[in-house]
This record gives structure tokens, C-alpha cells and sequence, in this order.
């Protein structure tokens, strides 16, 4: 998958998700490529979308915070 391809497959999951009211935990693994850089962008694209993604989710208990 592109960068593009892998930012929306990370998009419909977390919507899917949001919308459905399951929780999501993350766990970052693996590369995409063979430049580290370019591994640490996608992963960072990841947890970005996910902050974003998690703004907009009811709080399920009153002690989890993600800010």
C-alpha cells in the first residue's frame, strides 16, 4: 500500500470502529519499507489519525484519558 493507502485503510478502521463503539488499543510493529524514516512517518501518520480519530469518541470511563 501507498502512504495514502495506508492512511485511509487506518481511516475506515478507526471510523468503523468509532462507530460502532469498539475500543481500539494500538500497537506499532514492523516496517513498510526499507528507509526507517519513511517507517517511522507511517507509524506517526497512525498514532496522528488515531488521537484525531479518539477526540471524538465518548469517554468509556471516567479515568481513561488520551489528552
Amino acid at each position: 500500500l501507498s502512504t495514502e493507502g495506508l492512511h485511509e485503510r487506518d481511516r475506515r478502521e478507526f471510523e468503523g470502529c468509532r462507530a460502532r463503539g469498539v475500543p481500539l488499543a494500538l500497537s506499532m510493529a514492523g516496517g513498510y519499507g526499507h528507509d526507517v524514516n519513511a517507517t517511522v512517518q507511517v507509524h506517526l501518520n497512525t498514532l496522528r489519525l488515531a488521537a484525531t480519530t479518539a477526540a471524538g469518541w465518548p469517554a468509556t470511563h471516567p479515568a481513561v484519558s488520551i489528552r
